[in-house]
């Protein structure tokens, strides 16, 4: 699931964007409807990757694998992508300069922001998350649980299930792969420390 490396021309996808939105846009409150249906699935990607080829099948597929098999399943659900500057090491330049903090306050805002501006803030949410996304995810949730916002602190409220796949909750290989891949590429100075040690926990 690791991306390349992009050269320090390219511009980084940040933000969120939808991967799918259902055609009754109508939130239902009726006790009698399946609440998994209208649920808001976000998917965060990992160390050295992008909201959108992160989720893709292979590097050719023309759309990310939620939105081609999971929409399908479970139509009436609002299914995002969430993209920050994942890239800690790079051969030419450091790309990312981004605390793990602003990249969590990034998701934090742009999601409340989203979720006010359909009008889906009453919706459960359900977070998929790779490697780093996983912990950008979990401090988002801290920060959110602690705001006085009512549209920030809803985040946390909502918040129903989430999946990790492969997260460093406590530390883990992942930093060491990190500066491994940097030491080979001859840039070691230039691994973004604020991330790395936070993966360090």
């Amino acid at each position: 699931m690791y991306g390349s490396t992009p050269t320090p021309t390219q511009s980084f996808p940040s933000g969120i964007i939808s991967l799918h939105v259902p055609q009754n846009s109508v939130v239902e409150h009726s006790s009698n409807v399946c609440s998994t249906y209208y649920y808001i699935i976000v998917f965060i990607h990992g160390l050295t990757e992008d909201r959108e080829s992160t989720w893709r099948a292979a590097a050719n597929s023309s759309d990310p694998w939620p939105k081609t098999l999971l929409s399908p399943i479970i139509p009436n659900a609002r299914i995002l992508t969430f993209g920050y500057d994942a890239y800690v090491t790079d051969w030419k330049t450091m790309l990312s300069q981004n605390r793990l903090g602003c990249h969590s306050w990034n998701l934090l805002t742009r999601l409340a922001t989203h979720r006010e501006a359909d009008n889906t803030n009453d919706r459960p949410i359900i977070f998929v998350c790779h490697s780093l996304g996983g912990l950008v995810c979990e401090y988002a949730l801290t920060i959110s649980a602690r705001r006085s916002d009512e549209h920030l602190k809803k985040i946390s409220n909502y918040t129903r299930d989430i999946a990790f796949l492969a997260t460093p909750h406590h530390g883990s290989g992942l930093v060491q792969w990190a500066e491994k891949l940097a030491h080979v590429v001859g840039v070691l100075k230039q691994v973004n420390r604020d991330i790395s040690k936070v993966l360090k926990g």
